[in-house]
């Protein structure tokens, strides 16, 4: 009996016997994008066959071109006629080939060949005692694969989760790249859109390394753990403070951060910060959640531009978390970003060079970074800060 169904279960029971026949002219076909624990793809009709050749549906599943996607054998067990558009009910069936062409008039591969997928494992952990492990595989492609990893995570998460009212997810996980290292994440999104959030955590990281001309980069795994909360877990940064009045070069200073709980009580952070031995002057300390943090980089000009896949990969693994407060050191020196390098308190003569754009793509700073710290917390933090001090080296 067909019936509406979170994360399906396969079609065909493992027990069951592999369906021997060979495809013909009116069978039904299926083309997977999700297959496993999730399963998602289309079906349609076999047009014509030729030895371990298959062609179907006569007309384009998506127009993609060359594609890499599994064919599977499908069941139609009914059909709502109508007068309109009539709509067949089916589900997809074993795996028994690749189609690899997907062009105006129709969509072809062959029967034995493999596709591969890019394998996912998810953990969910939730408050209400309900621990899942669900296991599926998605297709390479540069277009499908961040969407489809998207809507793989958000309908897990609405399967055992509420779909409406606030939320919090805490996420950690690894995106892992052929010939690279791991693009990892650990965050924590919270609120009415945690939903959303939580799956763009998978999406983003694969859009970007997908999308990229700087060369290819090939996902070969993909691992996430999630735990959940029915509440909404944010802390908002209200006041910050330092007790040195006019600290010495070489202190220790300690920053108190003080946040409020949502619908909670205050907390005060103490954040040791360490004043550089040749700073003098006026400073000044940049309290931030991420996406300020983040919005300063860009406005400043520090927002790198990845050269090669590498570049990109450590990018995308210094991005800032909505679950850290953030502390930058700053000092008004000269200093210039260098292809996509951050080069602060240069010489005037370095600087005069890189200002007047002598020496590849590069561009002036304002303010020189002396120093960096966060801290992590359990919350999605917001807001932001920023305190003026003077270092005193007379003493």
């Amino acid at each position: 009996v067909p019936v509406s169904a979170g994360t399906g279960a396969p079609a065909r029971r493992t027990s069951d016997p592999p369906n021997p026949r060979p495809f013909e002219p009116g069978d039904a076909i299926g083309v997977s994008i999700i297959n496993g624990d999730l399963q998602v793809g289309a079906t349609g009709t076999v047009t014509h066959v030729d030895g371990s050749r298959v062609y179907a549906f006569g007309h384009p599943f998506l127009n993609l071109g060359p594609i890499e996607f599994p064919m599977t054998r499908a069941d139609v067990m009914t059909i709502l006629p109508s007068m309109a558009t009539s709509i067949k009910i089916a589900s997809l069936g074993e795996e028994v080939g690749a189609i690899t062409q997907d062009r105006a008039t129709t969509i072809a591969g062959r029967v034995g060949a493999r596709a591969s997928m890019i394998p996912v494992t998810m953990k969910l952990t939730s408050e209400r005692g309900i621990r899942r492990a669900l296991t599926f595989g998605i297709v390479h492609d540069p277009l499908l694969t961040p969407l489809y990893g998207y809507v793989a995570v958000l309908n897990s998460l609405i399967s055992y989760e509420r779909q409406a009212g606030a939320s919090t997810f805490a996420l950690k996980g690894s995106v892992d790249v052929e010939g690279q290292p791991s693009v990892t994440f650990e965050d924590v999104v919270s609120g009415d859109t945690a939903l959303p959030a939580g799956a763009a955590a998978i999406a983003g990281p694969l859009a970007a390394l997908l999308a990229t001309d700087r060369g290819t980069a090939r996902v070969t795994g993909i691992t996430l753990e999630v735990a959940a909360r029915e509440t909404t877990s944010t802390a908002a940064i209200e006041r910050a403070w330092i007790e040195a009045a006019r600290p010495r070069p070489g202190d220790i200073v300690p920053l108190h951060v003080q946040i409020r709980h949502f619908r909670g009580a205050t907390e005060t952070i103490t954040i040791p910060v360490e004043v550089p031995a040749h700073a003098r002057g006026r400073m000044s300390l940049l309290i931030s959640d991420g996406a300020a943090l983040a919005e300063w980089e860009r406005r400043d000009g520090r927002a790198e531009t990845p050269a090669t896949v590498a570049d990109l990969v450590r990018v995308l693994n210094k991005t800032p978390r909505s679950n850290r407060i953030y502390v930058r050191l700053l000092a008004d020196a000269p200093g210039a970003v260098v292809n996509g390098e951050a080069m602060g308190s240069l010489p005037p003569s370095v600087q005069s060079i890189f200002t007047e754009n002598r020496a590849g793509n590069s561009s002036a700073l304002r303010q020189a970074v002396l120093g960096a710290w966060d801290r992590r917390l359990d919350v999605s933090v917001r807001g932001s800060r920023e305190l003026s001090f003077m270092v005193d080296a007379s003493r």
